[in-house]
């Protein structure tokens, strides 16, 4: 059943409408940075030698925190769960519940994830002397594995579902 099947006013019309395509926006936008940075920035970075790559990753850290990135990035942790109270009724439907599995995806896969593994990683990886940076060889355990994903976790699974579960609460 769809939200507006339950609702003589749908839902995903007016304000609703707009925090839910919001929400959905700045998830598709979040998982475009994620997963161009996968396909793209990390192989080519995986080429280079290791002061080459701290010297980029350390260039590239700083250049991302900026107000674009941030509002992109964080707009969803707010957004996602605030569209899901806006959609909620008794007896709760398939659509509240796919806006729910959308914030807790988003929230703890990508957010947590972000905050609690690559943050800390980054502010590691800034603090790297370039001159020693071929001995130190990302001895911190960040930059090692230089795999898919920042620090070897890939996204795109979890924007994938996020996404999905947006989705779902469309018309």
């Amino acid at each position: 059943m769809h939200i507006s099947d339950k609702h003589p006013a749908s839902l995903t019309e007016g304000f609703p409408g707009i925090v839910l395509l919001a929400a959905t926006i700045t998830t598709c936008l979040s998982a475009g940075i994620f997963y161009a940075w996968a396909v793209s920035v990390v192989p080519g970075l995986s080429r280079i030698k290791d002061a080459a790559y701290m010297s980029a990753f350390q260039a590239m850290n700083r250049a991302i925190l900026n107000p674009w990135f941030l509002i992109v990035f964080m707009a969803p942790v707010f957004l996602l769960p605030f569209s899901g109270w806006q959609q909620f009724s008794r007896p709760v439907d398939s659509a509240w519940l796919a806006l729910a599995e959308a914030a807790v995806i988003y929230i703890i896969g990508v957010f947590g994830v972000t905050m609690v593994c690559n943050v800390p990683m980054n502010e590691w990886l800034d603090k790297q002397d370039l001159a020693t940076a071929e001995k130190v060889r990302c001895a911190g355990g960040g930059c090692g594995s230089r795999g898919p994903g920042t620090g070897g976790i890939s996204y795109a699974p979890l924007h994938q579902s996020s996404l999905r579960c947006c989705l779902s609460g469309l018309p």
